[in-house]
């Protein structure tokens, strides 16, 4: 086999996936920026948190008595927002009947008690839409920026 057969190969597998998760509804959009600089990881001391990636930098801030966002459930609420908006075109979001539809959509399984998955999700969604995102590219030539 020669190297244009293989890359015609590898172009056609990929394509197949592509269009497989694409029909399975399982392809994702995330917004470049949280590709390359992201919410914090683990609760944070203050109510500001800003993350650089050389000239690029994110900046998160709440209110002092909500908290800010951080773990994996606003990671996976910021995916779905951006999925959810590509996918209908719409820019009204339906969460669905239910909070337990609404987590089946996002893969979680409903669980209580003070550790279960529920008081989480809702905990961390009030922290992650209490919040102002914003984000600012700025190098010798360039400055951008925005909520």
């Amino acid at each position: 086999m020669n190297q244009k057969h293989i890359n015609e190969l590898i172009d056609t597998a990929l394509a197949i996936e592509a269009e497989d998760a694409k029909h399975a509804g399982a392809l994702g959009f995330m917004a470049r920026v949280l590709a390359q600089v992201t919410l914090p990881y683990r609760a944070q001391p203050d109510n500001e948190f800003t993350r650089r990636n050389a000239a690029l930098e994110l900046t998160v801030v709440s209110p002092k008595s909500v908290g800010l966002p951080y773990g994996s459930y606003p990671r996976l609420l910021l995916s779905w927002v951006t999925t959810e908006a590509v996918r209908t075109r719409s820019p009204v979001l339906e969460l669905g009947p239910t909070l337990s539809a609404f987590m089946a959509e996002l893969g979680l399984i409903p669980s209580g008690g003070k550790e279960g998955t529920i008081p989480r999700l809702r905990n961390q969604t009030e922290r992650l839409f209490s919040s102002s995102i914003s984000c600012r590219y700025k190098d010798e030539a360039h400055t951008k920026g925005g909520p």
